[in-house]
């Protein structure tokens, strides 16, 4: 449902753009150009769905006047990228985002990373894993600095320019903590060496230059875990079903297909008599919201409304439109919704896939052609536990949210990045500014989700039942305490 929620997420790194050099700052921008760049930028903004939604309604004017002071009589592409990427963070919708172009498509790729994977633990961030046997002494220590910048400046710099709803700070933890040391690259520059200063778990401190790797991007691409996995723990009752996200077309890249692997899943747990399952979400993204009602309707024992209703500005009248992948205005949602005009000149969606007044639990949409299929008797009415993390984000954070208004469900884990029932997606158009040609991700749609829940609010993350909180020894111990308090729940 995000742009940057793809599955694979080693992508990520070019949305933020940290596979380019910093040298970029030495490319400028006129006046001229900036500023045109900047209207485009602007009425894009004013077209958001979700202006307002966290913010009242006079952010795009100040952020007008602040981001027409910055330019000057040129400024280059690098500060002008920040200067859009940081006024959307202020936006606070975590689905939004804007990428580089092709203009800097010729700048040489950043020479090295460092070879580490990270946690980030309250305001400290530790090494949790080693690319480089080398640089072993280094597993499982607190970094104190890189190159004389000390860890929380550091921290501090990714969170600002990480958009996320309403500010999530779990978001914000867990997506910087993933591209950690591209972060650092791109805000502070990239080098063939670095010098680090990490106190170890005995408190010895680190003082070492080390050389970074220049196989970052193919090493994570080679260890990434299928989209989907499961096991069965027939000794204990228990089944496990792992989804990584809802993205049909990387699910489909990685050789697994959704339907058949979830259909099979409950096949095994009802010839098993399995009377307890786990619905790992701690790395899912999102993805689509198809897919994940498709999934509800297995644990629903009942028929559901999903979506309510969809809000969007967007009627295919926009100057902007000339700018984007649809230059006539004849956007997608236009052929499989209808619309209303609305007082406060916005259009409201109905009757999609996802949004019929009334859901089926038990004949779904399946497979790439929607296929209506039974699965009744595949259904399962047993206890359910649902791990989630600050990752789980849009489509994973709306299923964790409708699984949580079911008897028999308890959330186990962080709260959800992304908010349970209010947010924007529904699909992207892609605004290419005229002369850096950064590309602006704007959410289509304002999305109200079915949270019948009345005491939460659909806005904020869902927060677990039982919150579970890590500390370095965690990792060290190699333990899953959520799962640990999973089998805690089915011995009581």
């Amino acid at each position: 449902m995000r742009i940057v929620i793809k599955y694979w997420i080693y992508t990520l790194f070019l949305i933020l753009g940290t596979n380019i050099k910093c040298n970029a700052q030495d490319i400028f921008l006129s006046h001229q150009e900036a500023i045109e760049d900047l209207e485009v930028f602007l009425d894009v903004l004013n077209h958001h769905p979700g202006v307002g939604h966290y913010q009242n309604g006079t952010l795009v004017d100040s952020l007008s006047a602040s981001l027409r002071e910055e330019i000057g009589d040129s400024i280059s592409y690098h500060q002008f990228y920040l200067n859009l990427l940081h006024s959307l963070t202020l936006l606070k919708d975590g689905h939004t985002g804007i990428s580089l172009g092709s203009q800097l498509s010729t700048i040489k790729r950043s020479p090295t990373t460092l070879p580490f994977r990270y946690k980030i633990i309250g305001q400290e961030i530790f090494v949790v894993d080693i690319l480089d046997l080398e640089q072993r002494d280094f597993l499982y220590t607190k970094i104190v600095s890189i190159n004389h910048i000390p860890s929380d400046s550091i921290l501090a710099t990714c969170y600002k320019y990480t958009t996320a709803d309403d500010g999530n700070i779990f978001y914000k933890k867990r997506y910087n903590e993933r591209i950690f040391g591209q972060n650092f690259d791109f805000f502070f520059g990239p080098c063939d060496q670095y010098e680090l200063i990490a106190i170890t778990p005995k408190n010895d401190t680190i003082r070492k230059k080390i050389k970074g790797i220049t196989d970052y991007e193919a090493i994570m691409k080679e260890t990434q875990s299928k989209p989907l996995d499961c096991l069965y723990d027939v000794k204990n009752n228990l089944a496990k079903l792992q989804i990584n996200t809802f993205q049909y077309r990387g699910i489909l890249e990685s050789g697994q297909n959704f339907h058949d692997f979830i259909d099979v899943f409950f096949i095994e747990v009802r010839k098993k008599k399995i009377e307890n399952i786990v619905i790992d979400l701690r790395e899912n993204w999102g993805g689509s919201s198809l897919l994940a009602m498709g999934l509800f309707a297995y644990l629903s024992p009942v028929d559901f409304n999903w979506v309510d209703y969809s809000l969007t500005y967007l009627d295919g009248s926009e100057a902007f439109a000339k700018h984007s992948q649809h230059p006539d205005g004849h956007y997608n949602f236009f052929k499989n919704h209808d619309t209303i005009r609305m007082e406060d000149f916005k259009l409201k969606v109905i009757n999609g896939l996802d949004s019929k007044p009334i859901q089926s639990s038990t004949k779904i949409p399946f497979g790439p052609k929607k296929k209506i299929k039974d699965i009744s008797k595949n259904k399962f009415y047993g206890n359910i536990f649902i791990l989630t993390s600050g990752i789980t984000f849009s489509a994973g954070s709306v299923f964790a949210s409708k699984c949580a208004q079911l008897e028999k469900v308890k959330i186990i884990g962080e709260p959800t990045g992304g908010a349970s029932g209010q947010f924007c997606g529904g699909g992207y158009l892609i605004v290419s500014l005229p002369h850096s040609e950064f590309k602006f991700e704007l959410p289509i749609m304002e999305r109200h989700f079915a949270i019948p829940d009345e005491r939460a609010d659909p806005k904020t993350p869902l927060k677990p039942d039982f919150m579970i909180k890590k500390d370095i020894h965690t990792f060290i111990s190699n333990i899953d305490p959520e799962m640990e308090k999973v089998y805690e729940l089915i011995q009581e």
